[in-house]
């Protein structure tokens, strides 16, 4: 029986070559690089949106004692919730442009406005609520 054509040159593969293992692990590591990559920046978005929410929760908090916990009076006011997380809150009279307010009414309108700070200084993010308060002239 006649034996098939093979030349001498030409192995029979009997596993990967030193090239083929290389590329296979530049392959690898990048991949591996772009998961980090966003895993990562998957994090540090969570954490400033749970940071946004809180300081929502906060600012709404605040706003909702104004008036109540604390007197409602024109001006600027600031304070501490914790080493993270600080607020101003700004009270001023509402006006409504082409709009006299009358004199003999009993009440007045004003601005609320409380900003809940976070964050290292320079990169510093806040967020601000507003409403509209009555309060007694006077």
């Amino acid at each position: 029986m006649p034996q098939a054509y093979s030349p001498k040159w030409r192995r029979p593969s009997r596993g990967f070559t030193l090239i083929e293992v290389l590329v296979a692990l530049v392959v690898l590591s990048l991949a591996l690089a772009i998961i980090f990559s966003g895993v990562s920046e998957n994090l540090r978005s969570r954490r400033a949106a749970l940071h946004y929410q809180q300081a929502m929760l906060l600012a709404e908090s605040k706003l909702a004692s104004i008036g109540l916990e604390t007197p409602l009076q024109e001006g600027e006011f600031a304070g501490d919730f914790s080493d993270q997380f600080h607020w101003r809150a700004m009270v001023t009279p509402y006006h409504e442009e082409g709009r006299e307010e009358p004199d003999q009414a009993p009440v007045r309108a004003l601005v609320v406005t409380v900003t809940v700070l976070w964050g290292p200084a320079g990169d510093e993010r806040s967020v601000s609520l507003s409403t509209l308060r009555l309060a007694a002239k006077g």
